[in-house]
């Protein structure tokens, strides 16, 4: 039996119809794997967006957080209360107390 004996034989009605569970079941994996590789590739480019924008977040709030300290400094804080007509304190706070007289129910 020659190739070409072997190839014509294959392709009879017969024997495709003999074998078309199987090449539904290849073509049914062949589908399978193209969908599984399409949902990976969406789900990298999903991952790397999200990966982009928590870097930009990142860098946004050190930027937020750099900003308060220096707004928070001392030197930095009496200039901008200035302009409130505001000044700093030259003595240490005092702690204020009040003195209470106890009274005696006689019973």
């Amino acid at each position: 039996m020659s190739l070409k004996n072997a190839l014509k034989d294959w392709f009879k009605a017969e024997s495709v119809i003999d074998q078309l569970p199987y090449l539904l079941l290849l073509m049914g994996i062949g589908l399978f794997n193209i969908y599984n590789t399409h949902k990976a590739e969406n789900q990298l480019r999903e991952i790397a967006k999200t990966k982009s924008e928590m870097k930009e977040l990142k860098w946004q709030f050190l930027e937020a957080k750099n900003d308060l300290e220096q707004r928070s400094v001392q030197s930095k804080l009496a200039v901008a209360v200035a302009r409130m007509e505001l000044k700093p304190l030259t003595s240490p706070p005092q702690k204020l107390t009040r003195k209470v007289k106890r009274t005696i129910n006689p019973e």
